[in-house]
C-alpha cells in the first residue's frame, strides 16, 4: 500500500493523471486472497466515455494500454477495454497499425469477461482516475507544467550567461602597427618580452558593459519565479522580511496543490478499498478507513514557548491537560496518543527525577 500511494502521488503531481483498476483473479484463487489494484500511467489511458446513467454521471467506457513482455518490439499493442453493456464487461484486443496508412486493426483475445460478485453482475467499472483536482476522466493540466516551462527558460538563460562569461572573462591582447611576421610575438605572460617596431601600440581587450549583468538579473528573476511555483529546493526564501507565522502561512498556501493531490489520492484509494471490502465481505465497506498524512509544514514548538508553557503549568495558570495538548500540537508528543493514554504512561513511568547510574554506587 505504501508503494502504491507513492507511485500514484508521484504520477498525479508530475503528469496530473493516473488510473487505478480494482481486479480479482478468476482462476486459482485462495480462500484468503484479496482483490488487487493495478495502476495505469497517464499515457496508457487511451480513450474513455462518460454518460448520464439513471441521473448520475458515470464512466461507461475505458480503453487502457497493457504492457506485455511478449509483445515488445512486435508492433502489436494489447488494449484492455472496460465497458458497461449494461453490466461491467472486460475484453482484450491486440492492435496492429498498418505501415502504409497507420490505421489500426483489432483482433480480440479470448472471449468477453463479465465479472460477478456473489453471482450478480456489476454495473459500475471498478476504476478511479485521479487528478490533483477531482476523480474524473477529464484531462487536466499537469501540475508541474508551469514549473517545467520556467525551468527550461532558466536553462536557456543559464547557458547564454555562462557562455558569455567564458567569452568575456579572458582578456585578449591586441597590437596595432606595421609588424612583420618575424616581429609578431610568439608568447604571452610575465616571462615574455615583446620587441615592437617604433609607433606600434599594444593593449588588452576587456569586457565592459551591462549585458552580462542583465542575464544575471534574468537568472535571479526566473529562480524566484520557480520558487513562487513551489520549487522550494531551488530558492531557500532567505532574506524575506516576514514573521515565522507569516512564512508558515505562505508555505501552506504554496503547498495547496500538494494538499489537493493528497486528498484526491486518498479519496480514490478509499473508494476502491471499500469496493474491495464489499466484494470479499458484504456490508463491511463503511468499516474501511484510510487517512494520508497532511502535515507538510513542521510546526514544532520552539524552546522559548515550551519554557513559558512549563512555567505557566507549574504556576497553576494552565491545567496539565492544556500543557499536554500544547505539547501534542507542537509535535513534541505522539499525535496518535490520547491525553488519557499519556496520563497513564506518566503514572506508570518511574520517578523521572530519579536517575540511576549503574556500577557507580550512587544515585
Amino acid at each position: 500500500m505504501q508503494v502504491l500511494i507513492e507511485v500514484v502521488l508521484r504520477e498525479v503531481l508530475s503528469v496530473s493523471r493516473v488510473a487505478m483498476l480494482l481486479d480479482y483473479p478468476t482462476e486459482g484463487t485462495a480462500p484468503a486472497q484479496a482483490p488487487f489494484i493495478s495502476t495505469f500511467l497517464s499515457e496508457h489511458i487511451l480513450d474513455w466515455k462518460e454518460e448520464l446513467v439513471q441521473g448520475r454521471q458515470k464512466l461507461t467506457y475505458l480503453r487502457l494500454h497493457e504492457d506485455v513482455d511478449d509483445l515488445v518490439d512486435s508492433g502489436v499493442e494489447q488494449h484492455l477495454i472496460l465497458t458497461l453493456e449494461p453490466a461491467y464487461t472486460v475484453r482484450r484486443m491486440h492492435v496492429t497499425r498498418s505501415t502504409s496508412d497507420g490505421k489500426p486493426t483489432e483482433v480480440q483475445v479470448g472471449e468477453d469477461i463479465v465479472p460477478t460478485v456473489n453471482g450478480s453482475p456489476m454495473f459500475d467499472i471498478p476504476v478511479v482516475i485521479v487528478s490533483p483536482y477531482n476523480l474524473k476522466a477529464d484531462i487536466e493540466k499537469p501540475a508541474l507544467t508551469d514549473l517545467a516551462n520556467v525551468n527550461l527558460a532558466l536553462w536557456r538563460v543559464s547557458a547564454d550567461y555562462f557562455w558569455s562569461l567564458f567569452l568575456t572573462s579572458q582578456p585578449t591582447p591586441w597590437i596595432a602597427g606595421a609588424i612583420t611576421e618575424e616581429q609578431r610575438p610568439q608568447q604571452i605572460g610575465s616571462g615574455a618580452f615583446w620587441v615592437l617596431p617604433e609607433g606600434a601600440q599594444a593593449g588588452m581587450l576587456e569586457f565592459t558593459g551591462a549585458g552580462i549583468a542583465a542575464q544575471k538579473t534574468a537568472l535571479d528573476d526566473l529562480t524566484a519565479q520557480m520558487a513562487a511555483l513551489g520549487a522550494r529546493m531551488v530558492h531557500s526564501g532567505k532574506g524575506r522580511n516576514e514573521t515565522e507565522g507569516t512564512g508558515s502561512l505562505r508555505i501552506k498556501d504554496e503547498m495547496s496543490l500538494l494538499h489537493s493531490s493528497v486528498v484526491m489520492v486518498e479519496a480514490g484509494l478509499l473508494k476502491l478499498l471499500r469496493i474491495a471490502a464489499e466484494w470479499t465481505q458484504p456490508g463491511t465497506a463503511d468499516q474501511v478507513v484510510l487517512s494520508l498524512h497532511r502535515d507538510f509544514v513542521s510546526t514544532q514548538i520552539d524552546p522559548a514557548t515550551l519554557t513559558a508553557l512549563l512555567k505557566a503549568w507549574q504556576a497553576g495558570a494552565i491545567s496539565h491537560d492544556t500543557f499536554l495538548m500544547n505539547l501534542k500540537k507542537g509535535e513534541l508528543m505522539d499525535v496518535n496518543r490520547s491525553l488519557d493514554d499519556e496520563h497513564e504512561k506518566i503514572e506508570t513511568d518511574e520517578d523521572p527525577t530519579l536517575i540511576l547510574f549503574p556500577n557507580a554506587g550512587a544515585q
